[in-house]
């Protein structure tokens, strides 16, 4: 899909709406902007709230506590090793 916008004095450009549809952009969302070969890419970013939970089902049956402490005791043992 393609659609031509226009760019404004400020450098500022209106994402069509069924893109903004598309994509959940709101007022207030953020988006990369990055540089290709072919142009630019807008890229939305997550809004942070709508990533609470999803560490559940990743982490289920994990036990954190214990990983951070595995983590904590390599982490010293590779500084003991310098």
């Amino acid at each position: 899909m393609n659609e031509v916008v226009a760019i404004t004095s400020k450098g500022q450009m209106t994402i069509p709406k069924r893109f903004r549809e598309k994509l959940g952009l709101k007022e207030g969302s953020r988006a990369l902007v990055v540089e290709t070969e072919e142009g630019l890419l807008i890229k939305p970013i997550p809004n942070l709230s709508s990533l609470i939970g999803v560490d559940r089902e990743v982490l289920a049956g994990v036990d954190v506590h214990a990983e951070v402490r595995k983590l904590r005791l390599d982490a010293e043992e590779r500084l003991r090793r310098l």
